[in-house]
């Protein structure tokens, strides 16, 4: 099992969008997110459980990172332990339950 390695070059490529969630691999980690209306997704790596400021953030394009209502990436030289959080926006409509944030932090 790859662990997470400071000092490597940590990039991605679009990825896959099954299984959901955080999918370690060979290589490193696939991210897969379902999101019906969701707007925009952000992924942020952190150095520790203890760090408030991303180290890294990976803005998803639409386009290229999103199929159904899927989202996803793969990201290279990552693994068991690193820490992330996906930031995610989209329509704030309480009245259908939909309460998307785009100003919450992490």
């Amino acid at each position: 099992m790859m662990e997470f390695s400071v000092g490597k070059d940590v990039y991605s490529w679009p990825g896959e969008p099954s299984p959901l969630g955080a999918t370690i691999k060979e290589q490193g980690v696939n991210f897969s997110l379902y999101s019906k209306d969701a707007t925009k997704v952000i992924l942020h790596l952190f150095d520790s459980q203890d760090t408030t400021t991303p180290s890294l953030s990976f803005e998803l394009d639409p386009v290229v990172h999103k199929r159904g209502h899927y989202w996803f990436l793969f990201v290279a030289n990552i693994g068991h332990g690193q820490v992330y959080a996906f930031q995610v926006a989209g329509p704030w409509k309480p009245e259908v339950g939909l309460r998307f944030n785009k100003e919450k932090k992490y």
